[in-house]
């Protein structure tokens, strides 16, 4: 359980992100605008997700 709701949604979009060799390398901005949220907020939800281990 992601345990936040925005988190999840930058999860996913890391998810729609990735390759076939589930790498992932879209920039903090790209998500960002792809999730509706500042560029700072995805860095806070992708350093949580890391912790978490989920990334």
């Amino acid at each position: 359980m992601v345990g936040n709701h925005a988190r999840k949604l930058v999860l996913l979009k890391l998810a729609d992100n990735a390759c076939d060799q589930v790498e992932c390398w879209p920039s903090y901005q790209s998500i960002a605008e792809q999730c509706e949220m500042f560029k700072l907020t995805v860095m806070r939800h992708i350093a949580d997700l890391e912790k978490a281990g989920f990334i």
